[in-house]
């Protein structure tokens, strides 16, 4: 990606993690979102990084190690770590019952949104190297 997209892609990221945040402030329940958040944007990123890291690789021992690391991250979300109590969240008077899971939609919604950013920073964007050779060989077949 050029530097200009991916600075675009950390920005957009970036924003989109401060409107998941922002709902913390009305429901009054900050610190556990932050937590939840923190949590999230680490194993999303991580993801990110690790799937980044499987396009760089060339052999399939560090391919599959890198897909196990990825594989990893799903373990926070599966647990749901850090532990949130929706008694925490204090719903304003005929707020949607969508709301009082917000902690789960964050822990999900976050860990998406802070995927991309490693992956297109640190991915390997473009085709094989090919050598000569084989273009030639797989010709005459």
């Amino acid at each position: 990606m050029k530097p200009a997209s991916i600075k675009n892609t950390g920005i957009v990221t970036l924003i989109l993690i401060l409107l998941c945040m922002i709902w913390a402030i009305p429901l009054q329940c900050v610190v556990p979102a932050l937590k939840v958040g923190f949590v999230s944007i680490l194993t999303g990123g991580a993801m990110g990084l690790s799937m980044a890291m499987i396009t760089r690789t060339k052999t399939p021992w560090q391919i599959y190690l890198w897909l196990g690391a990825s594989l990893l991250t799903f373990v926070p979300l599966f647990l749901n770590y850090p532990a949130a109590d929706e008694s925490e969240i204090h719903l304003w008077k005929g707020a949607p019952s969508i709301v009082s899971s917000y902690f789960d939609l964050l822990r999900l919604g976050l860990y998406l949104i802070a995927l991309p950013y490693p992956f297109a920073t640190l991915g390997h964007h473009r085709s094989d190297y090919v050598l000569e050779e084989e273009i030639v060989t797989s010709a005459t077949l």
